[in-house]
C-alpha cells in the first residue's frame, strides 16, 4: 500500500487547520514596484493606501532635537514590514507583524527614511494607515514604547528563541501600559504576544491574550480592531479543533464588518464559515455562492482561492472531471495575477487528480510544470510537496531509485520548514522506494522514523498507516 500524495488546498478547507498554515508561512515575493516618496506629518494620521505584493511605499519622517518620534502603521487584511533608514542612511532596523500594529520609536535626531512592503505574498491585497507623533525622550511611556519597537525588530521568522525573547519584550511592555492605563496599547501589546504565541503552537495562552485584548477593543469602541482580533481567534480556535466557538467568532467578526460597511472583510469571513459546513453538499454550495460574491465585488485573487477549495471537494467527492475544471479556473486567475508560486500549486493539483485518475504520466508532466513555476520563488513547503509527488509517480512507475532522489529531497525540505505530517509521508514513500529496491533494513528504518514522527504529533491515522506499511515490508522478506 502506498501512502497518498500531498494535495495543497490554501488556507481553510472543510475545518483542517490549514488556514492558519498559510497565514504563518512567507512565500517569496514578486520584484518590488517603487512609488514617489511621501512625508509624514507629525499629529496627523495618513489617508488609508492600498498595498499588494510587490510594492515598496517609501516615507519620509524628521525628528527634531530633544524629541523623539513614535511613528504606528496599522494594517488591514495583511502583514507589513517596514524597512528604517536612519541619520547617514544606515539601516536603523525593521519592524515587522501580522497581526498587530507595526510600532518603530526614532530616537535620534535626523531624516529617516522608512520602506513599507507586505511581509509575505497575501492571497488580496491589504491596506494600511500610519500616524507619527512627537513623544518624550525619556519616561515610562518613552520607555514602553522602546520596548514595543525593540520587540518587533526581536522576532526572526522561523528562529524560536527569537520569538521567545520578542515575547518577553513585548509582556514587559504590557505590564507598563497597564500601570499607565492606556488601554489601546495593552490591546495592540497582548495582540503581538498571540501572535508570537501561536507561531510556538502554544495556543491556549494565544487564545487567552486575544480574548483579553477583544474585550479592550469592544470597550474602547474601535470596531474595525474588534473584528480583526475576532477574525483571529476564529482561527486558533480552528487549530485546536474547536469548531463551535471558530464559528461563534467568525461570526461575531462577519456582523462587525457588515455593522462597519465593509463588503470584501465580510466576504472573507463567510467564505471561511463555508468550510466549517459538515457535509460537502453544503461547503460546496456554500464556497459557489461565496465564489458569486467576491465575482461581483471583482476580488479575481479569492475567486481563484474559493475555486481551489471547490476542486478539493470534488476530488474528494471522486469528481475528478469537475475538480480539474475548478482546478484549472483557478490557476488561469493566479496565471492572469502573475501569481508564480499559486499557479505551481494548482498545476500540482491538477497532477493530484490526474494521479487519482490512474494517469500516471499526465501526472508526472503537470508535477514537473508545478516545480518549473516554482524555480521563480521561494516555497520550500510547497516545493518539498511536489517533489514527494514526483517521487510517489516513480513508485508506482516502477522506478525507485529515481523515487529515492526525489523524496530525500522532499524530506529535507519539509524538515526545513518543520511540517511533521508532511515528514511522515516523505518518510514512508522513502521506506516504499527501498522496499521496491529489495533494501528491507532501510525500507524499515524509514518506516520506524515515520512511526516515531507520527507518535510524537499523536497523528492516530499515520501511526495505523506506517505499521501496515512495515508489516508489508515484512511480508515480502518472508517473516511470519
Amino acid at each position: 500500500m502506498l501512502p497518498s500524495p500531498l494535495s495543497f488546498r490554501g488556507r481553510a478547507f472543510l475545518g483542517l487547520a490549514a488556514l492558519a498554515l498559510s497565514l504563518f508561512f512567507a512565500t517569496a515575493l514578486p520584484a518590488e514596484t517603487p512609488r514617489s516618496e511621501q512625508t509624514l506629518t507629525l499629529g496627523q494620521e495618513t489617508q488609508e493606501q492600498p498595498i499588494k505584493a510587490g510594492e515598496s511605499h517609501p516615507w519620509r519622517v524628521a525628528v527634531a532635537p530633544g524629541t523623539s518620534v513614535l511613528v504606528t502603521i496599522d494594517q488591514r487584511s495583511i502583514g507589513l514590514v517596514a524597512e528604517v533608514r536612519g541619520p547617514g542612511n544606515g539601516i536603523f532596523g525593521a519592524g515587522n507583524d501580522r497581526w498587530g500594529p507595526v510600532v518603530l520609536l526614532l530616537e535620534t535626531t535626523g531624516d529617516y527614511r522608512i520602506a513599507v512592503r507586505p511581509r509575505d505574498k497575501a492571497p488580496w491585497p491589504g491596506r494600511y494607515s500610519m500616524r507619527a507623533e512627537a513623544v518624550p525622550s525619556s519616561g515610562e511611556r518613552h520607555d514602553a514604547l522602546a520596548l514595543m519597537s525593540r520587540a518587533g525588530r526581536e522576532a526572526v521568522p522561523g528562529n524560536p528563541e527569537s520569538q521567545k525573547k520578542s515575547i518577553a519584550t513585548y509582556r514587559k511592555a504590557l505590564e507598563s501600559w497597564k500601570s499607565l492605563d492606556e488601554p489601546a496599547r495593552e490591546a495592540e501589546a497582548l495582540t503581538c504576544v498571540a501572535m508570537r504565541e501561536a507561531l510556538a503552537k502554544d495556543y491556549k495562552p494565544a487564545i487567552e491574550s486575544l480574548r483579553k485584548a477583544v474585550a479592550l477593543w469592544k470597550d474602547l469602541k474601535v470596531r474595525q480592531r474588534e473584528a480583526e482580533t475576532w477574525n483571529w481567534l476564529a482561527v486558533l480556535y480552528l487549530e485546536t479543533q474547536d469548531p463551535a466557538k471558530t464559528r461563534g467568532a467568525w461570526e461575531t467578526a462577519r456582523a462587525l464588518w457588515n455593522e462597519l460597511g465593509e463588503s470584501v472583510e465580510e466576504e472573507q469571513i463567510k467564505s471561511n464559515l463555508c468550510a466549517l459546513e459538515s457535509h460537502f453538499e453544503d461547503a460546496l454550495a456554500c464556497f459557489q455562492k461565496s465564489l458569486e460574491a467576491f465575482h461581483g465585488i471583482d476580488v479575481p485573487q479569492q475567486e481563484a482561492e474559493i475555486l481551489n477549495y471547490i476542486g478539493g471537494i470534488y476530488q474528494y467527492q471522486g469528481e475528478m472531471d469537475a475538480a480539474l475544471s475548478s482546478y484549472q479556473q483557478a490557476r488561469d486567475l493566479w496565471l492572469a495575477l502573475g501569481d508564480r508560486d499559486k499557479k505551481a500549486t494548482m498545476l500540482n493539483n491538477i497532477g493530484v487528480v490526474h494521479r487519482n485518475l490512474g494517469e500516471w504520466q499526465e501526472a508526472l508532466r503537470f508535477y514537473n510544470q508545478s516545480w518549473d513555476a516554482l524555480s521563480a520563488v521561494d516555497d520550500r513547503a510547497l516545493a518539498g510537496t511536489v517533489l514527494n509527488n514526483i517521487g510517489f509517480v516513480y513508485n508506482v512507475l516502477g522506478e525507485p531509485q529515481r523515487a529515492v532522489s526525489y523524496l530525500e529531497n522532499a524530506l529535507r525540505l519539509h524538515q526545513e520548514v518543520g511540517i511533521g505530517q508532511r515528514e511522515i509521508t516523505d518518510l514512508n514513500n522513502l521506506g516504499t522506494a527501498w522496499r521496491g529496491r529489495g533494501n528491507w533494513a532501510k525500507a524499515l528504518a524509514y518506516h520506524r522514523r515515520a512511526y516515531r514522527l507520527a507518535r510524537s504529533l499523536k497523528d492516530i491515522p499515520q501511526q495505523a498507516g506506517t505499521r501496515l506499511r512495515a508489516a508489508e515490508v515484512y511480508l515480502d522478506r518472508g517473516d511470519s
